[in-house]
């Protein structure tokens, strides 16, 4: 019979051990999970960038599966996944229903992948598949396509009135390279590029891609030095109402580089709404109006001046007291300004857009969609009711397109009236455009036939001189 002694030296010894296996098991739990954090995207609990170069890597090392014709390198392809204007979701409906979004995303992403397909979050708003299903570019394509559609018919309860297509970028292996930062890289570049063809298609990397990033690269450095050296500037732009008279001047912001030469506008704001400098130029060019529109006060012209803001402007939190601040500093009246939103077919007329613009509206600042498409819903002009809105031709040479053009325009202007917004006919260039905007009814008009882009010491003759005549042809 075993004593009392030998008794508790087992129990302890027993509990001493049931103690270790916990403590080894904890442990192993806890760098088994560190290690899952490390690979894995919180959010989607996908694998991550730095999970997908080692997975990668292991697939460009593997020679045993490699093609016959490409001993070295085996063949596989990265389509790189972008969303297009996601920034919008966030904006729009807070992050909260943008994570979820993400993670819808997700999950149809995943129901495209083939049998050992890898795909991961690589990004913000940034996915990336690595498959090699097959080397062919025309099976990659319909791949690629698949994901498109996947992306394109992706959307919840909360933001089923928001469109967020995708863009895919594609690099091939051995083709484009042999190492997963180069392969991701130019895929990255291809995506790009599909951005800028207006986004929800692919594209395979080209050698000519490189030369694209670098000047995005050159560009996004001229905005930043620009910015802090004070080296944008405005030109101003009248328009004209129905009699003759400046109705009102629209600044347009430039930017010309020693080395780079003038940089087209569409260009480099485009550069600053990808990259978030958009705020810092739109505030540049918010405090050069309003010291240009007291310049010309004091002089006593109460001309408004318009400036374009973009929809991601529009929505910042503080975007509205940012604006009346500007006013206030150097004492002009809200009128003085006239806000004209570009991009205006991303308007919803939801709750949120609305909250943005009401404070402006109700300090007496007027705004105005540009660009506005007349197949836009109808419903928009009369949720948000603007002051103006502009639309722009040319006017299309066949026949019958000219007669469907011509009516879709004047339905726009009949129902911009009924809800007292004036319509304005910009890009006029010739005689005949401006006698096509007055027939269908528009109220402003502005182009090169009117006046160029001037100067500020130029648009400031120009006021002086037409003050009192009429301008129209």
């Amino acid at each position: 019979m075993a004593s009392p002694s030998h008794v508790l030296i087992g129990s302890l010894t027993g509990a001493l051990c049931l103690v270790i296996f916990m403590l080894v098991r904890l442990g192993q739990e806890y760098f088994a999970n560190l290690k899952f954090q490390r690979f894995h995207d919180p959010l989607t609990d996908l694998p991550n960038r730095l999970a997908l170069e080692e997975k990668l890597q292991r697939l460009l090392s593997s020679p045993a599966d490699a093609a016959p014709n490409s001993p070295d390198t085996p063949p596989l392809a990265v389509l790189f996944i972008g969303l297009d204007g996601f920034r919008a979701v966030n904006d729009l409906y807070g992050h909260r229903i943008g994570d979820a979004f993400l993670q819808q995303i997700a999950l149809r992403l995943q129901c495209c992948l083939r049998r050992g397909d890898i795909l991961a979050r690589v990004g913000g708003d940034e996915f990336a598949i690595v498959t090699r299903q097959s080397a062919d570019r025309e099976a990659i394509a319909v791949f690629a396509d698949s994901i498109l559609t996947a992306v394109r018919n992706c959307s919840g309860a909360e933001v089923d009135r928001v469109a967020v297509p995708a863009s895919v970028g594609i690099s091939l292996a051995p083709d484009n390279g042999g190492d997963p930062l180069t392969l991701l890289r130019l895929a990255d570049l291809a995506m790009r590029e599909s951005k800028n063809r207006s986004g929800d298609t692919f594209c395979f990397y080209r050698d000519d891609l490189r030369e694209s990033d670098l000047r995005t690269s050159e560009i996004v450095s001229l905005i930043r030095s620009s910015l802090d050296q004070n080296r944008f500037h405005l030109v101003f732009q009248p328009v004209i109402d129905r009699d003759g008279a400046i109705a009102q001047v629209e600044a347009l912001v430039r930017i010309q580089d020693e080395f780079l030469g003038r940089i087209p506008p569409d260009e480099f704001i485009g550069v600053a709404e990808q990259t978030g400098l958009i705020h810092e130029l739109g505030a540049w060019i918010v405090a050069a109006v309003c010291r240009q529109a007291r310049a010309w006060h004091d002089l006593g012209y109460r001309v408004p001046i318009a400036l374009n803001v973009s929809l991601v402007q529009v929505l910042a939190e503080d975007f509205a007291e940012k604006i009346i601040a500007a006013l206030k500093e150097v004492n002009l009246p809200p009128s003085a300004l006239l806000l004209e939103i570009t991009g205006s077919g991303l308007l919803t007329g939801e709750k949120r857009e609305k909250a943005a613009l009401d404070p402006l509206r109700a300090r007496g600042i007027s705004v105005s969609f540009g660009d506005f498409v007349p197949a836009a819903s109808p419903d928009l002009i009369s949720r948000i009711r603007p002051a103006s809105l502009k639309l722009h031709g040319p006017v299309p040479a066949r026949q019958s397109q000219a007669r469907e053009f011509t009516r879709a325009i004047a339905a726009t202007v009949e129902h911009a009236h009924r809800h007292n917004c004036k319509v304005v006919f910009e890009r006029i260039e010739e005689s005949s455009q401006l006698d096509f905007a007055r027939q269908v009814g528009c109220d402003l008009f502005q182009g090169f036939l009117i006046a160029p882009p001037l100067e500020p010491e130029d648009a400031t003759q120009f006021l002086a001189s037409r003050a009192e005549a009429a301008l129209l042809p």
